[in-house]
């Protein structure tokens, strides 16, 4: 704990300087899209990508898991494609973040997101490949984040500024290692409704930009069984709080969304219609997270 409390200072949201975001909003909207890929066969993952839609207990580590497997490539063979008409038709900036063995896989999706300008984060290489389980190996997790670096370079031609971390499992050594390989911001940590400096000592800075599991297709939709209705109710209700709350002191509303569940045709409908209820309120800033990162340097800097 006390490594997190020197690098996480706690300062209460109701003792911050006022500042506003660009073009006076006053709530920033990201939307951000996880593009993931998994082992067919388990064996050698530490990490599933999430609950099944099929529960097989009992099915051997060692062989395909068809149904399972077969459920989550619907993102990137259809969800992911009528998602990005959702947020071309409403023309909302958009982030991905990927793992970087993604492109080698499917490239297609790729270079239409590329088309699209959308901002891309490296999300380790796999999605098993988690760095919580590399907690007290510091070097292990720096070469994995290396790799996943050289992957990301050779696909966009420069090196990433942000990092999400697969179910934003990071550990205490993550806010470093970036910092000291070049990383502008991180998305892991959850506590807070504005971006904030990491407290990482010897001139080191990098931003947390917020990210939340709560405003997620995937606990909503799967871990809770909630119907599109309910989805596009839970998130005006939140988006509502945030913007009524952010004319006082500004926020951040991050949306995150996989393919394979968000794109679903009902689900991505849902979507659709929450996101255009989003752009016609006042105040809104649509951002991606290197600009909101950048935004609060300046911020802090005084410029």
């Amino acid at each position: 704990m006390d490594r997190y409390r020197k690098m996480v200072e706690y300062v209460p949201i109701t003792r911050r300087p006022a500042f506003r975001w660009p073009n006076g909003g006053t709530l920033a909207v990201n939307v951000t899209v996880l593009l993931e890929t998994w082992d067919i066969i388990k064996e050698n993952a530490v990490y599933d990508g999430g609950p099944d839609i099929i529960p097989l207990p009992g099915v051997p580590r060692d062989i395909e898991n068809l149904p399972n497997y077969t459920w989550r490539e619907y993102g990137p063979r259809v969800g992911i494609w009528r998602l990005m008409d959702v947020f071309s038709n409403l023309g909302i900036p958009v982030t991905a973040a990927l793992n970087t063995d993604y492109p080698d896989v499917y490239p297609e999706v790729i270079e239409s997101a590329k088309k699209l300008n959308w901002e891309f984060i490296p999300h380790s290489t796999e999605q098993h490949e988690q760095l919580i389980y590399l907690a007290k190996n510091s070097e292990a997790e720096r070469s994995l984040i290396r790799r996943a670096v050289q992957s990301y370079e050779r696909v966009f031609g420069r090196r990433p500024r942000g990092w999400l971390s697969p179910s934003m499992a990071g550990t205490l050594n993550t806010p470093h290692i970036l910092a000291e390989e070049g990383f502008l911001f991180t998305c892991d940590l959850q506590n807070d409704d504005q971006p904030y400096l990491l407290r990482l000592g010897e001139g080191r800075r990098l931003v947390n930009v917020p990210f939340s599991s709560e405003i997620c297709d995937y606990p909503i939709f799967i871990r809770r069984g909630n119907t599109p209705d309910q989805f596009y109710a839970y998130m005006k209700q939140e988006f509502d709080v945030l913007l009524e709350e952010s004319r006082t002191i500004p926020r951040v509303f991050a949306i995150n969304l996989h393919p394979h569940v968000a794109g679903r045709p009902a689900r991505a409908r849902a979507v659709h219609e929450f996101l255009q209820y989003v752009r016609q309120q006042e105040g809104v800033w649509f951002a991606k997270y290197e600009e909101m990162a950048e935004w609060t340097l300046k911020l802090h800097d005084g410029k």
